[in-house]
């Protein structure tokens, strides 16, 4: 079976009609540094290549693994359909002890620097300003906010009538519906900033390809010259999600942190998401201990 028609059949039968762009970027470059076509080709050997390629371009070990999950889950439906064999041997690679954070969340006055920048590089500027406001405000994966839509049937709708606001989500893999809370200052952006249309898409006038919007805000963010971690990478889309997170994470117990970013495990959210500076830890001890009788104590005796 050709490459090609294995993704066209996995992502029409496994998920749900959706573009899978980590299976398709994984097998692009299995394409270009082995030259495999068909699915037989897609060996250990050349799987381990590609992923030594990778890591030698100094792409994070977290990447890789990602990339790789999805590819084995990708060749674990194909030998289900009885397409292959057994499903080539893989090793994914472990992350490094200590913070899982590729990169840092952005200040306010950083953001402020990205909207300034997309003027500068989009000639339709108010799409992508829309964008970033969404995914900035509302903690949204770039995906759910290109999905995102007032009437049911997308998949990922806002209800601004509800009270409170909420997202209903459905297209689960459990086939339930989750409600999940809106963030009041995205509520207020798209009240006070946006002309809401009542069916189709909210954020109109952008790509539909996921990986075309998730280029366009790397390109402004490149622009505005904002750089999240040591590497010196400039600032993406998913760098809005976590700042999104971080912010909240000064309000919210954990739990519900990771119930308003949807994750299944709490550990992803204090593992990839969370970033307490000393100024925020210093400042938020210093008004539990002005709230708190607990932490008055005596004044120490004058020494004799």
């Amino acid at each position: 079976m050709p490459l090609a028609a294995l993704v066209d059949r996995f992502e029409a039968e496994r998920c749900g009609g959706r573009a899978n762009y980590n299976l398709r970027s994984m097998l692009a470059r299995c394409q270009a540094e082995a030259g495999c076509q068909v699915l037989g080709e897609l060996t250990p050997a050349v799987i381990s290549r590609t992923q030594a390629a990778m890591q030698a371009e100094g792409r994070p070990a977290t990447t890789i693994r990602g990339y790789l999950q999805h590819l084995r889950a990708a060749l674990q439906w194909a030998h289900d359909m009885q397409l292959i064999e057994e499903v080539p041997l893989m090793r994914l690679p472990k992350a490094r002890g200590g913070s899982k954070m590729r990169s840092r969340p952005i200040t306010g006055e950083e953001f402020d620097r990205l909207l300034l920048a997309v003027p500068k590089v989009k000639r339709q500027p108010l799409p992508w300003l829309r964008l970033i406001n969404v995914l900035y405000w509302g903690g949204l994966r770039i995906g759910e906010a290109a999905r995102l839509t007032q009437a049911w049937g997308g998949g990922f709708q806002i209800d601004l009538d509800h009270r409170p606001p909420v997202f209903n989500i459905s297209q689960q893999k459990n086939g339930q519906v989750q409600q999940v809370p809106v963030a009041p200052e995205l509520v207020g952006y798209l009240r006070d900033q946006v002309v809401l249309p009542s069916s189709g898409r909210l954020l109109r006038g952008l790509p539909r390809r996921v990986d075309s919007l998730v280029k366009g805000v790397a390109a402004i963010g490149a622009r505005a010259g904002i750089i999240v971690n040591a590497q010196g990478k400039t600032v993406t889309a998913h760098d809005l999600r976590r700042s999104f997170a971080t912010r909240w994470a000064r309000e919210l117990k954990p739990v519900e942190l990771c119930t308003l970013m949807r994750h299944r495990d709490i550990s992803t959210t204090m593992d990839y998401y969370i970033h307490l500076d000393v100024r925020d830890l210093g400042e938020r001890l210093a008004q539990v201990a002005r709230n708190s009788e607990c932490t008055k104590v005596a004044p120490p005796p004058n020494e004799v």
